[in-house]
């Protein structure tokens, strides 16, 4: 900023003027306006000085710059060190969820495999036509039922109809075979059901064994995956430990 007072003389060039000597009556008052320009001049300079010392908005002297560069430094390393502490956390939470998402499918299975097997059974084994009195709770009992003693087989001569006694039927030959094939049958039946029943609970059992392996397998790669994690956050940290105290010491050593 230019004011009037730059464009009078200094007090040197003012000194340097020869004046003519018509202009003695002058040179007094020249003068005295030079000094006053020369001291405008002066305090005007010493007021930017100050602005530049003082002024936090347009400062330019008496800063500390390699402080702030420390505290910037620092505070990069710090964001860094907290930016690792956050992965190795989010790392360490998500193998935990996979962990726990491999033992919920687990239990689930479990007990999917368990109900199955029970209905199973009961189906074929706990059947409603199986129960000692079905016939009173029969919904097709009256469509079944038939008039008495059509036949010795007749379902209506039971012991306390006192219509047909042991040794009476005329068919005992014929029910005697009858019976003969049926208890073969039946054993064949039974026999042959236990070995379905044995062979489906040892599929059942390779089948179970197959998928825990599985399982158990994703779960040791998984613990595998999260130990090689840890290790390499581990060495990170070390690695990045081990530079900071270089760095700081190089600081302390060329700030000494």
């Amino acid at each position: 900023m230019l004011s009037i007072l730059d464009s009078y003389p200094t007090q040197r060039e003012a000194s340097s003027f020869v004046l003519p000597a018509s202009a003695g009556l002058l040179w007094p008052a020249m003068h005295s306006r030079s000094e006053a320009a020369v001291r405008e001049r002066r305090r005007y300079r010493e007021l930017q000085k100050q602005s530049q010392i003082f002024d936090a908005r347009v400062r330019t002297i008496g800063i500390d710059k390699e402080a702030l560069d420390t505290q910037v430094k620092d505070k990069k390393i710090e964001e860094a060190i907290q930016k690792a502490r956050d992965d190795s956390i989010a790392a360490e939470m998500k193998q935990n969820d996979k962990i726990l998402c491999i033992l919920d499918q687990r239990q689930k299975r479990d007990t999917r495999i368990l109900n199955k097997a029970i209905n199973e059974f009961r189906q074929n084994y706990q059947k409603p036509e199986t129960v000692r009195e079905y016939d009173l709770f029969d919904p097709q009992r009256l469509q079944k039922d038939t008039a008495a003693h059509l036949a010795d087989s007749d379902p209506c001569c039971t012991i306390s109809s006192l219509q047909k006694f042991m040794g009476e039927d005329l068919n005992s030959k014929n029910r005697w075979r009858f019976q003969q094939e049926q208890t073969r049958e039946w054993l064949l039946q039974q026999k042959k059901e236990k070995q379905n029943a044995l062979a489906d609970k040892k599929y059942a059992d390779e089948l179970y064994k197959q998928q825990r392996l599985e399982l158990d397998e994703k779960a040791m790669n998984l613990q595998r995956a999260d130990e090689e994690t840890r290790r390499a956050i581990c060495i990170t940290t070390i690695e990045f430990n081990q530079a900071l105290v270089k760095q700081n010491w190089f600081l302390l050593k060329y700030s000494t």
